[in-house]
């Protein structure tokens, strides 16, 4: 057997273990762990700007931008998502 008799031997073989292989969900941030976490984190810092919010301080919400997003893509999710 020579070398590309061999490797397309072996490609056939990689393809037919990996074709009945189930899609794997890396979705892990879905447990109640994860969620009270970034709740607790992210809901913090957000409610620290209730001082900001009554001063009129939008600089301090721009700021603090990361904290939305993250909140928003950690504390709150669809329960049709949740498996």
């Amino acid at each position: 057997m020579d070398r590309r008799q061999a490797l397309a031997s072996f490609g056939g073989m990689a393809v037919a273990t990996t074709a009945f292989v189930p899609n794997a969900f890396a979705d892990g941030s879905v447990s109640k762990a994860t969620i009270q976490r970034a709740a607790g984190i992210y809901g913090s810092r957000i409610a620290d700007l209730a001082t900001a919010a009554n001063n009129g301080d939008f600089g301090a919400f721009v700021a603090e931008k990361n904290a939305f997003i993250l909140f928003n893509s950690g504390a709150i999710k669809d329960k049709a998502k949740q498996r």
